[in-house]
């Protein structure tokens, strides 16, 4: 069975990475982690965890010498919400 860590970010995406390093302590595995997350919280994972392979998320796994390839987490399971016309929503969304 696939451990999968779903998470629900806004503009504070280390808390992926913290999540990551408390299972880790916890000697529980991630296999893959998908993120539903908003435009703006999808711009900061960006620029913030994945940084073209030199963000957070790839300094976290290089500290405790965890293979990049053992975790699927990439920009494609970064789920953003959408409104009815398939507009990504920014953090706040006036109606």
């Amino acid at each position: 069975m696939k451990n999968i860590l779903l998470a629900v970010t806004g503009l504070s995406p280390q808390v992926i990475t913290e999540t990551l390093y408390a299972l880790h302590q916890s000697s529980r595995h991630v296999d893959a982690i998908h993120v539903i997350t908003t435009r703006d919280g999808k711009e900061k994972i960006f620029a913030e965890l994945f940084s073209g392979g030199n963000g957070q998320y790839y300094k976290y796994l290089d500290e405790y010498g965890i293979d990049p390839a053992s975790i699927d987490f990439s920009y494609r399971n970064v789920h953003v919400i959408t409104d009815e016309h398939g507009i990504e929503i920014p953090d706040i969304a006036e109606r």
